[in-house]
């Protein structure tokens, strides 16, 4: 049995890959100057403009995908290869291009030679932070020191860094060049930081690179700068917030700093639980299983309405932080606004159609604005709605609409049950069937089985829909394949409600 990996062999592995990417730019985006493009784009340029290059040869290099398991330092090489091989065949001179390709990987091979990149880059962690909260996140020129918040404590009512179990841990930097050396202290091995050996004194994961032991030395010495900060201070660019405890506030007590500095941990944590690609990969592939197909789902689909976005540093955010750099610079902010659902709910009794004032306006009102922009713009076009592309923009419109009804006819669902027996209610009944499910009447509930309300909601829903977008100018015409297309999408999502309160009813008997 093999002994588990070590920190030393993460770091080694650390390094190399930063060696292969550096290399891998070389021939993909930085050969001579910046954003060059790299050396294959140069050398495909240099053959397309001889007098007679190759053409079939060069399009089935240029036309070559990278396979799943194929390394893409060594999918990038064998192109190079490939189209020098290419040239010499048809006597193109690249030997220049060779040469220059050949001094510039053996720098790169040098550089990241174990103990010479340790030496560049240990000196300058005493610029390295190790942190939770970011000065630079409020102002990209902001000096203020970095903070490593370790406290437990918690209060009751208020969201902290400490509330997060395992908090992401940044590494932050006043320069670019500090960089490197902030990776390597986040360099992670079964789920232990090198950083953290470091602020229990531990550098064997140094042990093995260094030439001779005042080597070792000089670079734990280095390290322990970017943990050890003897000095802090802040700075006028970090605009803390403070809010009032009382109404006239005098006093210094008077007022609650609600923000010395941002917590990067805490950004990050909202970030992946909100907006990331792991996250938004999840729920679509949810929504593709699930409700595409008209079924119902144990598993939950997360919706955040209304959430803001705070860009920070955006033209450069690996310049400010590490996370703010996998975060494309981008703060969460998620709506703080009183929820709905603590308004007083009256039953619909004095309506026939619940859709005529149900739902709030301004709960559908952006959705219906953009479906309605489309279809105009499909109409002055002149294309067709049944265009499989066109059709996905309907549906998902469309469906984010009937989120809103069923959210907020769920409201209603939750009234106490029986709501619809009201004397001299005018309520249809299949809207009664519909909004009052779990009412208690025999009868009612035999009347619910046996007939097909859900086809009138289904047709009432598509007029109320179709009203919308006619608008008041009526420049949009609704159409019987936009209506029919209402009625399935709404019926869809009767099916699934149905599902829904029969798993409710099985959970109750089992209990």
């Amino acid at each position: 049995m093999s002994a588990g990996k070590t920190m030393h062999d993460a770091i080694k592995n650390f390094i190399l890959e930063r060696k292969a990417k550096k290399e891998e730019a070389l021939l993909t985006t930085k050969f001579a100057k910046d954003k060059d493009g790299g050396l294959n784009k140069i050398l495909i340029k240099s053959i397309k403009s001889t007098e007679k290059y190759p053409d079939e040869g060069l399009k089935a290099i240029e036309s070559r995908k990278k396979s799943k398991d194929e390394m893409s330092l060594n999918f990038h090489t064998q192109k190079f290869h490939d189209l020098i091989a290419l040239a010499e065949d048809n006597q193109i001179d690249i030997a220049e291009y060779k040469e220059t390709y050949l001094l510039q990987k053996q720098k790169v091979e040098d550089a990241h030679q174990f103990a010479t990149w340790l030496d560049e880059n240990c000196k300058y962690a005493e610029g390295a932070s190790v942190a939770t909260h970011v000065s630079k996140l409020t102002h990209s020129s902001n000096k203020a020191s970095c903070f490593f918040d370790q406290t437990l404590n918690q209060k009751a009512g208020c969201v902290t860094t400490s509330a997060v179990s395992r908090p992401f841990v940044d590494g932050a930097y006043d320069d670019a060049k500090y960089s490197p050396i902030v990776s390597l202290l986040l360099v992670e091995n079964e789920g232990r930081y090198f950083y953290e050996d470091i602020i229990e004194g531990d550098c064997n994961g140094l042990l093995g690179f260094e030439k001779n032991t005042e080597q070792l030395h000089a670079w734990k010495e280095e390290l322990k700068k970017s943990i050890v900060k003897p000095t802090k201070s802040t700075n006028s660019l970090s605009k803390q917030i403070y809010f009032p405890l009382e109404g006239n506030p005098f006093n210094v007590e008077d007022w609650h700093l609600l923000s010395v500095l941002v917590s990067s941990s805490m950004a990050h944590s909202i970030f992946n639980k909100t907006v990331s690609k792991d996250f938004n990969d999840k729920n679509w592939a949810l929504r593709d299983k699930y409700r595409a197909k008209s079924l119902f789902s144990h598993e939950t689909l997360i919706n955040y309405p209304r959430i803001s976005t705070l860009m920070v540093t955006q033209s450069s955010p690996q310049n400010t932080s590490i996370l703010n750099g996998k975060r494309n610079g981008r703060l969460v902010l998620i709506s703080s606004q009183p929820p709905t659902w603590q308004r007083s709910v009256k039953p619909p009794i004095y309506q026939a159609s619940w859709f005529r004032s149900g739902i709030p306006n301004y709960a559908v009102k952006e959705d219906i604005q953009y479906l309605r922009a489309f279809l105009l713009r499909n109409d002055a076009l002149e294309l067709s709605t049944r265009n499989p592309k066109k059709l996905k923009w309907l549906e998902n419109w469309g469906e984010q609409i009937i989120d809103e009804v069923m959210y907020h006819a769920n409201i209603i669902q939750t009234l106490p049950s029986g709501w619809s027996e009201a004397e001299g209610i005018k309520l249809k009944k299949a809207h009664q069937c519909f909004l009052d499910p779990y009412r208690d009447d025999e009868d009612f509930q035999r009347e619910r089985e046996s007939t097909d309300w859900e086809m009138e909601i289904c047709a009432d829903f598509a007029s109320w829909l179709n009203n919308h977008l006619k608008g008041k100018d009526k420049a949009f015409t609704p159409k019987e394949e936009h209506s029919k297309l209402w009625r399935n999408l709404m019926s869809a999502a009767l099916r699934e409600l149905k599902d829904t309160q029969k798993f409710s009813f099985d959970k109750e008997l089992k209990v």
